[in-house]
């Protein structure tokens, strides 16, 4: 008995600070939801199975026309922790209608990186995010993901107003303490 109690907490502390890698696979092991009502994301049939995405479920996020520039999805692995101190080097696979745009990927407040994309529209593609000069030390229970956040003191010419209904998807957000090379 003493064992098994022994090996369980071992397990449930390896799992506790392990990296994160979330495919979305089994609905049941995160919260998604949205920082607005204008956007709904969900998981929901990978829209796409080839090429660098073949999973079964990805998250979708509909962005309705007039949706705020600082929509996001958030994901809470209900209540864990994500620990900078396991790797502070993060990669997503998304899906974009449009063929250039921006993702920013935000911890707490303060802690986010952007990567600003180009490239073929409606087919999967890898963003990398390098946090490594943010402390070891960073910890949050959540993730934002923005796309194509606009800022509406600046407006820029690459970012037209959300006049449109507008679909992404991200999968596979992964965490690593190496350096992550980018998918083909």
């Amino acid at each position: 008995m003493r064992k098994n109690i022994l090996i369980f907490a071992l397990l449930s502390l390896n799992l506790a600070s392990a990296q994160l890698n979330l495919d979305f696979e089994a609905i049941l092991t995160q919260n998604i939801t949205s920082n607005t009502p204008k956007l709904v994301a969900y998981i929901d049939d990978n829209p796409v199975t080839d090429g660098i995405n073949p999973s079964k479920n990805a998250i979708k996020v509909i962005e309705f026309a007039e949706c705020q520039y600082w929509g996001s999805t958030i994901v809470n692995k209900f209540g864990q922790t994500i620990s900078f101190d396991e790797g502070r080097f993060f990669s997503i696979d998304f899906f974009s209608p449009r063929p250039k745009g921006m993702i920013t990927l935000k911890f707490q407040k303060g802690v986010e990186k952007d990567f600003i994309y180009s490239g073929k529209a409606n087919t999967w593609r890898t963003a990398i995010f390098n946090f490594s000069d943010t402390p070891k030390s960073t910890t949050s229970v959540k993730i934002d993901i923005f796309f194509d956040v606009r800022d509406h003191t600046k407006p820029s010419k690459n970012y037209s107003d959300n006049l449109s209904e507008e679909v992404y998807w991200f999968d596979n957000v992964v965490q690593s303490k190496r350096r992550i090379r980018r998918k083909r």
